[in-house]
């Protein structure tokens, strides 16, 4: 298992202070599709674990900073896509309008 450090749009500031992520997969750091795959699963810890749902809106953007090592990194633009939800509930009068 490897753990990977991770900022978002320079809160944390250092490779020091980065949040980790780890979820129990390795990413092939030299292969940019691998790099990218991983910018997109740290963009789904951040909203889910960092309080990233509450200003991150569907439909913009933020900048996730990946580091390679601690003294290099790689910048990606993650955009937040509209996922639709659905409910469904019974009628109970046919006349009811929806």
């Amino acid at each position: 298992m490897t753990a990977y450090y991770y900022d978002v749009d320079d809160c944390c500031g250092s490779y020091e202070d980065a949040w980790l992520f780890n979820n129990g997969k390795s990413y092939d750091l030299t292969s940019e599709w691998q790099r990218e795959w991983l910018a997109e699963e740290i963009a789904d810890d951040y909203w889910s674990n960092h309080d990233g749902w509450e200003g991150w809106q569907a439909g913009e953007e933020v900048t996730v900073k990946l580091w390679i090592d601690k003294d290099n990194f790689k910048l990606y633009t993650i955009y937040m896509e509209v996922v639709p939800s659905f409910s469904a509930y019974e009628k109970k009068d046919p006349n009811e309008r929806a």
